[in-house]
C-alpha cells in the first residue's frame, strides 16, 4: 500500500458496517474538502497567473 488508508476507506467501512448516519457525514465531509481544495486552487491561480486574466479581459 502506497499511503495511508483515507476518507474512502472509512466511508466504505462506515458502509460494511451499516453506519448510515456516519456514512452521510463523511460524504460530506469529503465535499467539503473538495470546496476547500477547489476555492485554495482558484485563489493560487488567481494570484500566479494575473497576467493571464489581465489579458483575457483586454480581449473581450
Amino acid at each position: 500500500m502506497i499511503g495511508s488508508p483515507g476518507l474512502g476507506l472509512e466511508i466504505q467501512q462506515a458502509q460494511n458496517g451499516g453506519a448510515v448516519d456516519t456514512v452521510y457525514a463523511l460524504i460530506v465531509l469529503a465535499g467539503l474538502v473538495g470546496i476547500g481544495v477547489n476555492s485554495a486552487v482558484r485563489l493560487l491561480e488567481r494570484r500566479v497567473l494575473v497576467w493571464y486574466h489581465g489579458s483575457g479581459a483586454a480581449r473581450a
